[in-house]
């Protein structure tokens, strides 16, 4: 069940970032000629109007089929209804309505979770919730429920303390075991621990937050986007500085993981996750890459300041690079998410 809730999941997530493409094509005069869950041959299909939806046979993503957005499409100069034909300010929505469904989502999804009691991030603590696996904390035999209380021999009162305190001792004895004290089951315990990077990996251990009322929910739902968006910058300032590896993130596989994981914990913990991925899904396409819903936008903003359009089939060639480049790094991160899942069983 579990298993079958993040493939809803994730079935779900695709299905409302294409349906954003797709309404706002069709509310810009746009014609839609498939909705396909998926890629490759088509598996099932189904006509409704003039649009084709599809469940194709590989199950990862999924694509909207405008006409006249293909470069090989034959696009007649006096047809109002081709993508080719439009503006290329009413290009663009269609581009970023993707993402912005996404965005949509996570906060249609975050009011409710907000509306109840639900578990987050205990920072004013000092306990360990989540210990990564084959990290350094793991390797020094840090456990989850563990209460941190010195480091490198300084007293820490909550969870920020500890990643300062782990921060300065790395930077002081780069390299080097810091040795930490930590309280588990009532009795002190002297653990040496070698950071990487900087980091030891841990999270903080959880607790339950109040409901809100129905009008603060819906204010605290736009405040977390603006958090979880500042937080994927980070990592990904991280990753651009070379302070983060590819080995630290999670693929679709690892991802998936996570989610029917959650499942397990209850609907509340799932919804979370799904919230999360949400976000990341949405702040993902809009980074301005080749093949992702921004490094389209770029080049219709090139567009609409230069008032020059790039030639079409420059363009496609472009962003096939791009998705081949990005494919061979999705599966170079789900091969770390393998070894992950196959080390912790």
């Amino acid at each position: 069940m579990s298993i079958l809730l993040a493939v809803i999941a994730f079935g779900g997530l695709v299905a409302f970032h294409e349906a954003g493409h797709m309404w706002a094509a069709r509310r810009l005069g746009m014609r839609v000629e498939r909705f396909s869950i998926g890629f490759g041959p088509v598996v099932l299909r189904r006509r409704r109007g003039e649009t084709e939806y599809a469940l194709s046979a590989i199950p990862i993503g999924g694509y909207v089929k405008i006409a006249g957005m293909a470069p090989e499409d034959e696009v007649r100069p006096d047809d109002p209804r081709s993508y080719q034909n439009k503006p290329a300010w009413a290009r663009l929505l269609v581009i970023l309505a993707g993402p912005a469904s996404n965005y949509l989502l996570a906060f249609l999804i975050g009011v409710p979770i907000l509306m109840t009691a639900v578990p987050a991030p205990d920072l004013s603590s000092t306990r360990v919730g989540q210990v990564l696996s084959h990290s350094p904390a793991a390797r020094a035999g840090l456990e989850s429920g563990d209460d941190i209380r010195w480091i490198g021999g300084k007293a820490v009162r909550n969870f920020d303390e500890i990643k300062t305190a782990i921060q300065s001792a790395s930077k002081d004895h780069p390299g080097k075991p810091i040795p930490f004290v930590v309280l588990r089951s009532g009795k002190s315990r002297m653990l040496g621990i070698t950071p990487k990077d900087g980091l030891i990996g841990i999270g903080p251990a959880t607790r339950l937050l109040p409901p809100l009322p129905f009008a603060q929910a819906i204010g605290r739902s736009f405040t977390r986007l603006g958090e979880e968006t500042r937080d994927s910058a980070h990592v990904l300032g991280m990753l651009l500085t070379g302070k983060a590896g590819l080995h630290d993130l999670e693929g679709p596989i690892g991802i998936g993981s996570d989610i029917a994981s959650s499942a397990e914990s209850g609907l509340a913990s799932y919804f979370e996750m799904v919230w999360l991925v949400s976000v990341a899904l949405g702040f993902l396409n809009l980074l301005p890459i080749p093949a992702l819903d921004g490094g389209r936008g770029v080049f219709l903003l090139y567009e609409l300041v230069s008032r020059r359009r790039v030639n079409p089939r420059l363009e496609a060639t472009i962003h096939t690079v791009g998705l081949l480049v990005l494919v061979v790094l999705i599966l170079f991160v789900s091969k770390g998410d393998v070894a992950r899942l196959w080390h912790g069983r």
